[in-house]
């Protein structure tokens, strides 16, 4: 490989990676739309004065959650539904129940108005729907925002900011390309006698 090739792929890595770590931030100004747009359009979606509805009514919208757990934080998650009964849990997967979203993503799904969810840290739409017992999703889902952080850990590491990371890679980088250039090019001694 040639220094330039090296130089573009350390540039590359060192810029890529912390973006990759992110998790895309929802919009607080559409959330409702996006869960429904994450569901499937041919849905049953009942409506009238005794149409099935779900509400999250714990954590509220908007909420910090910090956790120092290694991965997931745990969240409690309180839903109210109307119109509805939710499954006995005994009775298993062929319950009425109701899922719990991230995102554009399925993240689980209970039985019961509260539910002990992990959570990984970052930005999250979180969003609620009803599930028959063939795990049809039913009606409007509800929806909040959630910020999910690492909390401050009470020890002497200290956190390197990510400009920081991103100048020691791209200087790493610099640093193979002029040890491969001297490589190539060792510095010739002269003969002054």
């Amino acid at each position: 490989m040639n220094r330039r090739t090296l130089f573009t792929l350390g540039l590359v890595f060192t810029l890529a990676i912390p973006v990759h770590a992110q998790t895309p931030t929802p919009n607080p100004d559409t959330l409702h739309s996006d869960c429904a747009a994450s569901l499937p359009p041919d849905r049953p979606q009942p409506n009238g004065a005794d149409a099935p509805t779900i509400r999250i009514v714990s954590p509220a919208s908007g909420t910090l959650i910090r956790s120092s757990a290694d991965k997931f934080a745990e969240v409690t998650l309180t839903v109210e539904v109307n119109h509805f009964t939710l499954g006995d849990p005994e009775a298993g997967e062929n319950s009425r129940h109701w899922h719990v979203w991230l995102n554009n993503s399925v993240w689980g799904m209970a039985y019961q108005n509260s539910v002990l969810v992990g959570i990984p840290y970052g930005r999250w739409r979180i969003c609620a729907s009803l599930g028959d017992s063939d795990h049809t999703d039913i009606g409007q889902p509800d929806a909040i925002y959630l910020i999910v952080e690492r909390a401050a850990a009470a020890s002497s590491e200290t956190e390197i900011p990510a400009p920081l990371l991103m100048v020691l890679g791209l200087l790493a980088a610099l640093g193979g390309v002029w040890l491969g250039v001297r490589r190539d090019h060792p510095p010739q001694l002269s003969d002054h006698r």
